[in-house]
């Protein structure tokens, strides 16, 4: 899905409102709802966009290219909005009678879920729920507890359940302070004795689907990686058209002693695109491979799992060596926070510390 440019124009023209608000701008929201970009993986018949996954990722990568808090915010979100695959679809009908419905939520289990006679009487905090300001449903892990007792598994570790609350059943603690990805609203949530009854609770897992599309035949944890991947990716190819501008403004009034520093400057921005292109179109290889895979036989082979693991964190590591490589080579306007290339590197680097990747 091709992005139309009036529409690019728009978005990225509120970024810097958007950054000092910390939080998406009624202007992008407005964009967001009428294009359905929070329900990417949503069937139609729940007002979504029913798109595969080769087709999200390459409008996640677009959307990260306008403005990493954009792009993160809407993957993150129609992630979480992609567990309508997984609840009981009573409930998934009425969550999605809201034409502005949004989940998002945190995948740690910081909470306990506390077994009683109808339910669940559940506890805890939760970190970073990107889009939190502006979430409909959020959506928490929680360990099992029973007599005062954390059921384990076989191995011995805690048995983990995901539950779905509403806003109203939420207290948001407005703590997100990071240096980048200002806008994505990613606060802390919290509940204390909760009860909800035993349809709050799902399992992200393929064998426990509610919808028979493909999308949620898809593992998730290569789902993560690839959604995840590619907004580095889209970021990183908007740090290197800035680079590129601050190239051409330089060789305008540059004398013959800077030269040199010029040269070099334009090698490493031309070694940069060879290889990330390089990268990116193994990566779609790979995923497009899996995802026709998937549609056809039901299974994904291991090993081809493997290979998109693998190339979603070389895409990420690449793009990281290539901005901290062309960084001192972009001058104050990359050091000035106003600066949208200063914006878009501190969007880089704390998208850069998501768990996944390390």
């Amino acid at each position: 899905m091709e992005i139309p440019e009036n529409l690019i124009e728009k978005l990225r023209g509120q970024t810097f409102l958007s950054e000092k608000m910390e939080r998406l701008t009624d202007e992008q929201l407005a964009v967001i709802y009428e294009q359905k970009w929070f329900k990417l993986f949503v069937p139609n018949e729940f007002g979504g966009l029913n798109l595969s996954l080769p087709q999200g990722l390459m409008l996640e990568e677009s959307l990260a290219k306008i403005d990493g808090s954009l792009g993160w915010t809407i993957t993150l979100c129609s992630g979480a909005t992609m567990f309508v695959g997984y609840l009981n679809q009573d409930i998934a009908k009425d969550l999605f009678y809201d034409t502005k419905v949004c989940f998002g939520g945190s995948g740690r289990a910081s909470g306990k879920a506390e077994i009683i006679q109808d339910g669940y009487l559940i506890s805890g905090k939760w970190q970073y729920a990107t889009g939190a300001l502006h979430n409909t449903v959020f959506t928490a892990n929680c360990e099992l507890v029973e007599d005062n007792k954390t059921l384990l598994n076989h191995d011995g570790t805690p048995i983990i359940k995901s539950f779905m609350f509403l806003r109203q059943e939420v207290e948001l603690i407005q703590d997100w302070k990071a240096m980048g990805l200002k806008a994505t609203s990613s606060d802390t949530f919290s509940v204390k004795n909760l009860k909800v009854k035993k349809d709050r609770a799902f399992e992200i897992n393929t064998q426990y689907t509610t919808l028979n599309n493909v999308i949620y035949r898809y593992p998730f944890k290569q789902f993560a990686e690839t959604t995840l991947a590619v907004n580095t990716l889209g970021m990183t190819l908007r740090f290197l058209e800035l680079c590129g501008e601050i190239l051409t403004n330089k060789q305008r009034t540059v004398n013959n002693r800077d030269q040199t520093f010029i040269k070099t400057h334009k090698e490493l921005l031309l070694d940069a695109k060879s290889e990330l292109f390089e990268q990116r179109k193994s990566f779609y290889a790979a995923v497009n491979k899996s995802w026709l895979q998937l549609a056809e036989t039901n299974f994904i082979e291991e090993d081809l799992l493997e290979i998109i693991s693998t190339t979603s964190r070389i895409l990420v590591k690449t793009a990281l060596k290539w901005v901290s490589q062309l960084y001192p080579y972009c001058g104050m306007s990359a050091a000035k926070p106003s600066e949208e290339i200063n914006r878009v590197w501190r969007n880089i680097f704390t998208a850069s510390q998501h768990s996944i990747f390390l």
